[in-house]
């Protein structure tokens, strides 16, 4: 008996952990939303990128790619490597 009162008490605790979360959903948004932003304010600046050139073998796939499509041909796997 009282594991059954134990489970339904589990349930009911359960489901009201669930109801007050999708009740206070918005304002713990809201909340989360403003902290990220204050977190992101603070931290360092982005200053730009770093541009890596795509590398000789990746020009050479997309050329012979370019090339079979031309033609009216499937590219291979094969062809690629």
């Amino acid at each position: 008996m009282e594991f059954l009162l134990g489970v339904v008490a589990g349930f009911a605790v359960a489901t009201l952990v669930v109801a007050t979360v999708i009740y206070l959903r918005a304002p713990i948004e809201r909340t989360l939303d403003v902290a990220t932003k204050a977190i992101m304010l603070s931290g360092p600046r982005p200053k730009g990128y770093i541009f890596e050139p795509e590398p000789e073998e990746e020009e050479a796939r997309r050329e012979r790619i370019r090339e079979n499509t031309e033609q009216g041909r499937d590219t291979t796997v094969e062809e690629l490597r």
